[in-house]
């Protein structure tokens, strides 16, 4: 379907017979960089960022809270448990494990993640098990993944953020218990954050609107005066999100609709409503019956 090529279109396939490297692989890229390779990828129907592909890893893991936000039960889980060790020798103990499937150009892979509950800044990590099952070469200095299928290589580019100018990462620095570090990729914590997104989506589709779209940051509305001219509006935008290398949520986008919420507004043909749920507690008041109520 066009949507779920919408959605991987940080994947990319050749018809070449060798994997390779070079420079022309290095898109967007700062140096000098230390950067781990996260990428982006569709794990049982469920569009996954923030998945690191960990060569020192000798098993797959995925965050127990992932798992809820998939609705999948605990109860769904094999129990068994494994101690991980890290670096520093601290320890981590399993809770179970799932097999899932993970989709790629057509391709779905099986593969066991072992379950855990904590906290991390990564909902999936893809060790050794996922890289050696499907021959892929992992190129961290490069950014991307690639991986041989009877179609071509496949390229599997890094989760796209913000880059923080390097001169300016210093000023984002923070203090922990072990160490200290800083961003150098923007985190929507930052209170300058949404401002430059804005900025951002605003010079991608300068074009556009006010006239077939609509954009509040991350809330984005493709309109069309004629139905014909729908699909054709649709793909232009489509083309700029490729141009940019912009990701969509796919249980956020919803298409064909006549009506519907936007920023707490009913949007129609007729134009801009006050949605009822909004206004509800305005239509519900009483008119006051004593000079008490005034």
């Amino acid at each position: 379907m066009e949507k779920e090529e919408r959605i991987q279109k940080n994947i990319s396939i050749t018809n070449e017979k060798e994997i390779t490297f070079d420079e022309a692989d290095r898109v967007d890229i700062w140096d000098p960089h230390h950067d781990g390779l996260v990428i982006t990828l569709c794990i049982t129907n469920h569009f996954f960022k923030s998945i690191v592909v960990d060569r020192g890893s000798s098993i797959n893991i995925i965050l127990l809270d992932a798992l809820k936000r998939m609705n999948i039960p605990e109860s769904e889980t094999v129990k068994r448990s494994l101690v991980l060790i890290g670096f520093s020798g601290e320890t981590k103990h399993t809770i179970g494990e799932i097999k899932l499937l993970i989709y790629i150009e057509g391709v779905n892979y099986m593969q066991r993640f072992c379950v855990i509950d904590t906290l991390s800044s990564y909902n999936v990590i893809l060790g050794r098990p996922w890289i050696h099952d499907i021959k892929a070469v992992p190129s961290t200095y490069h950014q991307c993944e690639k991986m041989p299928t009877q179609q071509g290589i496949v390229k599997i580019t890094r989760f796209q953020q913000i880059q923080i100018e390097p001169s300016d990462q210093e000023d984002t620095t923070f203090i922990t218990s072990t160490c200290i570090y800083c961003y150098t990729v923007m985190p929507f914590g930052l209170k300058n954050a949404s401002a430059t997104y804005k900025r951002i989506v605003n010079r991608m589709f300068k074009d556009k609107l006010g006239d077939t779209m609509y954009v509040y940051i991350d809330d984005m509305v493709v309109k069309s005066k004629k139905a014909g001219d729908h699909l054709k509006d649709l793909e232009e935008d489509f083309n700029i999100l490729d141009e940019y290398n912009m990701n969509l949520t796919p249980s956020k986008c919803h298409f064909g609709m006549r009506y519907g919420m936007f920023l707490g507004y009913m949007v129609s043909k007729r134009g801009k409503e006050a949605s009822t749920d909004e206004i509800k507690a305005t239509i519900d008041l009483r008119s006051p019956s004593s000079t008490k109520d005034i």
